[in-house]
């Protein structure tokens, strides 16, 4: 979603990754309910997890917003790379 917004739709990178968050966090909700429902939520791990992830998100976009483009695109270039070798050396 992220790079057909930065290049079809022609959205500057922030507001892109600020708009493609709100649509996955939407999409969670709906999942989430849905799971919760059929009964397939455990609540007591779910609840403490999401509290982490509340925090992690908050600290993560205040800090992610200081970091120059360039050093943040150098660190996501690095991590794909890492993840793409670590996909196909998987035994």
């Amino acid at each position: 979603m992220l790079p057909a917004l930065i290049y079809i739709v022609k959205m500057d990178e922030t507001k892109a990754r600020g708009t493609a968050l709100v649509t996955i966090f939407a999409a969670v909700l709906v999942a989430a309910a849905i799971y919760s429902k059929n009964c397939y939520l455990n609540w007591k791990i779910a609840v403490p997890v999401a509290i982490g992830g509340a925090i992690g998100g908050f600290l993560g976009a205040k800090f992610v917003l200081k970091i120059p483009k360039q050093i943040l695109n150098l660190f996501f270039d690095f991590f794909l790379i890492y993840t793409a070798f670590k996909l196909f050396f998987a035994s």
